[in-house]
């Protein structure tokens, strides 16, 4: 019995494309960037990814270039031959979740209303009753 997990946290090196297979499923394929310190200096690794469905309409609909996302699956490798005829091997992370790290960037924010106090608002003196 063997376990393949893959977390990881990183950023998306470019915007996703959603695309439908010939069956009708929809994937997005997209590369994740990995910041890791290898004892001497800061490296970063550069991480094939591939969700599908519902997965894949969440990363296309609010995962931009430069977002930081978590990415929750498993390790596979597949192969394709080349139209010369070499086989290419591909290892990839195949996304169970994906969740965006960050919220929006400050110019895409909406505005929030000035909030005006009310003079009859009185702070609460005691903690004990707010709701968190």
């Amino acid at each position: 019995m063997g376990i393949n997990k893959v977390v990881l946290i990183g950023r998306l090196t470019k915007d996703v494309e959603l695309r439908a297979t010939p069956s009708g499923s929809e994937v997005c394929c997209f590369t994740l960037a990995v910041d890791d310190y290898n004892g001497k200096e800061n490296v970063a690794y550069f991480i094939g990814c591939v969700a599908w469905n519902q997965t894949a309409k969440f990363v296309t609909t609010y995962c931009k270039k430069g977002s930081l996302i978590a990415v929750d699956g498993k390790l596979q490798t597949r192969s394709y031959d080349r139209n010369d005829g070499t086989k290419v091997y591909v290892t990839e992370v195949v996304c169970a979740n994906v969740q965006l790290l960050q919220s929006k960037p400050k110019e895409e924010k909406q505005e929030t209303p000035d909030v005006k106090e009310d003079d009859n608002m009185l702070p609460f003196e005691n903690d004990e009753f707010l709701p968190f």
